[in-house]
């Protein structure tokens, strides 16, 4: 467009029509440059609606993470087509209507535009002056139907028809329809007598009564327009009265609210709307009243319904639809996208998103089908079963290799050459193969030995450094895991013996030694001279007897944890008297420095502790052998579920630590009050209380 400009100012005024023909051509060149845009933008849209979607930010987190979202709220009546059973006019008659000025009466004639008054009138967006008004009604003919068609399933909130200066009639029944017109429900009820004749008592909101999910109730008539005292008599007033009903107002829910109850969801969904208006006859014994209905203006509150997988609803092919996220597509957001089924299809709720998930078909697939039975078997995890797996690949997840190829595992599972080999052609010379293997007693058919080199194999956690060949997993040790054996299983703990590489963590090394042989019973000896038992402190007493140390209940106490001396080796006190220096703690080497100042925090050091917690430091006080250190939590990374039931969320705001004294002087950097420190340790399972960390 600016280039168009551009040259139309360089050019100037055309003098003549000859001249311009280049203006005509510029424009048809910009005509068909917008249209190839516009075509483009479509194209975009359709294609990448999904991140159309994610771009507003209304269907996803600013983390990415899909959440609940639905379309705006709007009024759906607003210039819909209303069809009517009857309406005035045909032929010509006269309307007597009352406003605030009084009765007048008008001619309605549907051959002259300024004297008809069609359903259109009703959703003219409240267009003062305008109102539908129905033919003259009798005995043969006492009713008059208003149909209004979304096209579109939608939520309907509420529905209000306001008067138009007649007498309002008998009784109005409201249906619904949820298959575009092939069945109705009735959805509510107005009547001046409820009682006589519905058999139901007249209700008003303001009674503030819980109504059933799916209870129709009848709205007294005369409660709502209070026409007690108007003008004209029962059932009439100046005012124009407004006659409305409430999908979801005082409905009871099994849920939290509304809109997580799909019972009161499915109850509000409508895609068609019929308005019933009866007169009934007087009961005096009078004449038929054949004042005909008239109304002003008909709203209805809701949005489209979109199964919250949409934040809008768009026009496509001159109807609407949503404008599906969450990997969803359809009308109605009703149904998960081709390759898009490795979870089973649900509606949005405002607690969880249920998106759709694409299959994990390890790039070797772009086909898939949701299978119940897989999707069961995983726990509710994966249900996705990928089919016409490529790159010689087979399995639910074209995870492994298909039979004559072996996993090459270094390339990573979702490489084109992950599975390696060719297939033989004579099967019958590969069957001999396999079974004069077999006879041999080297190899099953499954467990082909492969290049160690191909299979690196930890070496330590490995029993050998062969794999095998249809997954190409390695032969573990006791209490190692992994594909290449590289790490511990859970509950097992690390250690420095090649031999059992991994252990029970608080348990004995695994395996357990073998019992020592018995020995020889020794000849007797006389007994060696006895070494003088130091005193003990004031507040200690002897719960042994014998040359066996003890330990007092107080010193028990002080420990908190409940931790028993080892056998053979009772903890030993100082003497009082002088003090000397503090010494460094058994477990520290001489002129050693700290050894986690030299070595970087690892991912494995991570995944093999229990507890990873950002603490800050209120209070450090020292307690007989330990060291007490109270902190609070500030952010849990990692936590056992064992302990609180359900990790980290269950956890106390605050813990005390408990560190020996023997550890506490080593040369590594203590924790200082008003300090903070991430904290990794494992969980010892030894504490008295769900505060004490070991």
């Amino acid at each position: 467009l600016f280039l168009l400009l551009a040259l139309l100012a360089a050019a100037g005024d055309p003098p003549s029509a000859s001249a311009a023909l280049p203006d005509e051509r510029q424009q048809l060149q910009l005509r068909q440059l917008q249209q190839q845009h516009q075509q483009k933008q479509q194209q975009q849209q359709e294609e990448f609606g999904d991140r159309v979607s994610f771009a507003n930010g209304l269907c996803h987190q600013r983390s990415g993470r899909a959440k609940f979202c639905q379309p705006q709220f709007e009024n759906l009546a607003v210039n819909q087509p209303v069809v009517a059973s009857s309406t005035c006019g045909s032929p010509p008659t006269v309307v007597c209507r009352r406003d605030e000025s009084g009765r007048h009466c008008e001619r309605c004639d549907a051959s002259q535009p300024k004297l008809q008054h069609p359903p259109a009138h009703l959703t003219d967006y409240h267009v003062h002056g305008s109102c539908w008004i129905s033919g003259p009604l009798s005995v043969a003919a006492p009713s008059a139907n208003l149909t209004l068609s979304f096209h579109k399933k939608q939520t309907v909130y509420y529905m209000s028809i306001t008067g138009c200066g007649t007498e309002l009639p008998d009784a109005i029944e409201a249906y619904k329809s949820s298959d575009y017109g092939s069945s109705w429900q009735l959805w509510h009820l107005f009547s001046k007598n409820c009682t006589r004749d519905y058999g139901k008592r007249g209700y008003s909101y303001q009674f503030r009564e819980i109504i059933q999910p799916r209870e129709v109730i009848c709205s007294d008539i005369n409660i709502i327009t209070n026409s007690s005292g108007g003008v004209g008599g029962a059932g009439f007033s100046v005012q124009q009265p407004v006659l409305s009903f409430s999908t979801n107002f005082n409905r009871a829910s099994s849920g939290s609210g509304y809109e997580r109850d799909p019972v009161i969801i499915d109850w509000m969904l409508a895609t068609d709307l019929r308005l019933v208006l009866i007169r009934r006859p007087r009961t005096d014994g009078g004449s038929f009243p054949e004042e005909p209905f008239a109304f002003s203006n008909l709203d209805i509150g809701g949005r489209c319904f979109c199964n919250g997988h949409a934040s809008r609803c768009v026009s496509r092919d001159g109807r609407s639809v949503c404008d599906c996220a969450h990997g969803t597509e359809g009308d109605d957001c009703e149904r998960c996208k081709p390759f898009w089924v490795d979870l089973p299809w649900q509606r949005a709720t405002l607690s969880r998103a249920t998106e759709c998930r694409p299959c994990s078909c390890n790039l070797h697939s772009q086909q898939c089908s949701f299978d119940q039975q897989l999707y069961s078997k995983s726990g509710g995890k994966s249900g996705g079963r990928c089919a016409r797996c490529q790159h010689n690949t087979q399995g639910p997840h074209c995870e492994s290799c298909s039979d004559g190829y072996y996993r090459d595992l270094t390339k990573d599972l979702t490489s084109s050459k992950a599975c390696q080999g060719e297939k033989h052609s004579d099967m019958k010379m590969t069957n001999m193969l396999k079974e004069s293997l077999s006879s041999l007693g080297t190899h099953s058919s499954s467990e082909f030995s492969l290049n160690p080199a191909v299979c690196n194999c930890h070496p330590l956690g490995s029993v050998s450094n062969t794999c095998d060949r249809a997954s190409g997993k390695c032969t573990c040790k006791v209490g190692v895991d992994g594909d290449k054996c590289d790490r511990c299983m859970r509950g097992f703990e690390q250690t420095n013996d090649a031999r059992s590489p991994c252990r029970r963590i608080g348990g004995d090394p695994w395996p357990p030694a073998p019992p020592p042989a018995p020995r020889p019973p020794a000849p007797p000896t006389a007994p060696p001279p006895t070494r003088p038992k130091p005193h003990a402190p004031k507040d200690a007493s002897d719960t042994g007897s014998g040359g066996s140390a003890g330990v007092s209940a107080k010193e028990d106490s002080a420990a908190v944890v409940g931790a028993t001396p080892r056998p053979g080796r009772p903890d030993r006190k100082k003497k009082g008297g002088r003090r000397g220096k503090k010494k460094r703690g058994r477990n520290c080497k001489k002129n050693s420095k700290c050894r986690s100042n030299k070595k970087k925090l690892s991912q494995t050091d991570y995944c093999i502790r229990d507890w990873a917690l950002v603490v800050q430091v209120s209070r450090i006080r020292r307690q007989k052998r330990w060291m007490q250190i109270r902190a609070s939590i500030v952010r849990p990374y990692r936590c056992p579920a064992t302990i609180s039931g359900s990790g980290c969320g269950d956890q106390p705001p605050t813990l005390t630590l408990w560190v020996r004294r023997r550890l506490w002087r080593c040369g590594c950097q203590r924790m200082r009050a008003s300090g903070r420190y991430l904290l990794l340790t494992r969980d010892k399972r030894r504490r008295q209380s769900r505060q004490d960390l070991v």
